[in-house]
């Protein structure tokens, strides 16, 4: 008598590799993993899984993800579809935050009065601007001498491996 099989192929779709493969953020910020489109139709029996879950902005059963990790991170996607696995990966490396800071934090003057402003931060901070204009002796130095007409928030901004990061003090 005659013998009949049934043979089910499994298959997942033929690249899925991660793009982009290797990025970089600043802390807090956010990236996107995606993949190339395929048509699901195809491969009906396809699953997903993201490890690990740190930082995970979107379920980690879907074929793209958008993480916001606070440390460099490896992702891996496995996909799997019966027999069928593949395992693709992409480094988000995470510029930490620089820090900035103004001394003193808040002062008190009579008007016409002036405060010098000292500025410590992270080594590697690099285009230093300090506001409002007018009332510095220099907006691109770190010790300059604020002479406001009234209260003021002084403010300074500059940039660490492209990140921004920023610092503030009042002047009563």
């Amino acid at each position: 008598l005659p013998k009949s099989f049934w043979v089910q192929v499994d298959s997942i779709p033929k690249d899925l590799s991660i793009l982009p493969a290797d990025t970089t953020i600043c802390e807090g910020g956010r990236a996107t993993l995606i993949s190339k489109i395929y048509e699901p139709f195809e491969y009906p029996n396809v699953r997903f899984k993201w490890i690990p879950t740190v930082g995970q902005l979107t379920p980690d059963s879907l074929y793209n993800l958008v993480v916001q990790p606070t440390i460099t991170t490896v992702y891996q996607r496995i996909t799997t579809a019966g027999a069928c696995v593949d395992t693709s990966k992409a480094t988000v490396n995470v510029i930490p935050q620089a820090q900035m800071n103004i001394t003193p934090p808040l002062s008190t003057i009579c008007p016409g009065e002036s405060v010098p402003l000292s500025l410590t931060f992270t080594p590697g901070v690099e285009d230093i601007k300090w506001t409002p204009a007018g009332i510095l002796s220099c907006d691109d130095c770190n010790n300059p001498i604020a002479t406001p007409l009234g209260t003021t928030t002084i403010s300074v901004e500059g940039s660490f491996k492209g990140c921004p990061t920023s610092a503030s003090a009042q002047i009563v």
